[in-house]
């Protein structure tokens, strides 16, 4: 899926059948560093990413601006400015299957 850039997009991911994605706290925190994680414009996993200072990855180009968001027990807001139209899938896709995979392994 191609997004316009310099364009801002609502995205809403819930689980399925409406259950929760966040059980206790480290999967809200789980969900917040791959927020951080999985923007960089670089093949990044989070094992790699426990290896770095919070500033190096901060200071990683990123796929999209993250402008604002909102974590429910069973679904997720994300208010997203895109910078390139390609950039914006891939850094959704790296998001929501890499959470899934840790939620799947862990619950």
């Amino acid at each position: 899926m191609r997004f316009a850039p310099n364009e801002y997009y609502h995205i809403y991911n819930r689980g399925v059948e409406s259950r929760d994605i966040f059980l206790d706290n480290t999967d809200y925190q789980r969900f917040l560093n791959s927020l951080l994680v999985f923007n960089a414009d670089i093949p990044m996993t989070m094992r790699k990413a426990d290896r770095l200072e919070l500033t190096e990855i901060l200071s990683l180009p990123k796929l999209a601006s993250i402008v604002s968001y909102v974590l429910m027990k069973n679904h997720v807001h994300l208010l997203i400015r895109c910078n390139d139209e390609y950039n914006l899938a891939k850094f959704l896709q790296k998001l929501f299957v890499g959470y899934t995979m840790y939620f799947n392994a862990k619950h």
